[in-house]
């Protein structure tokens, strides 16, 4: 995908995160990507998982990104 929600690869894979599992690694956008785009997001489903982002950072000590 070359965007999502605004956001290009390019500014995107700056906030990827790598996991392995059963040796194949599977890249994860991490919360502050997740955030950025999930707020631009008029869906109501998103504005459940950014009440989820929000403790999430908050737990890390952190505010969402803006």
């Amino acid at each position: 995908m070359a965007e999502a929600s605004g956001i290009s690869y390019e500014e995107a894979k700056g906030y990827i995160r790598v996991r392995e599992l059963e040796g194949v690694k599977i890249p994860f956008a991490n919360p502050d990507l997740l955030w950025r785009m999930k707020s631009r997001s008029l869906r109501p489903k998103d504005q459940g998982d950014l009440c989820f982002l929000r403790v999430l950072l908050a737990d890390e000590g952190r505010q969402p990104p803006e």
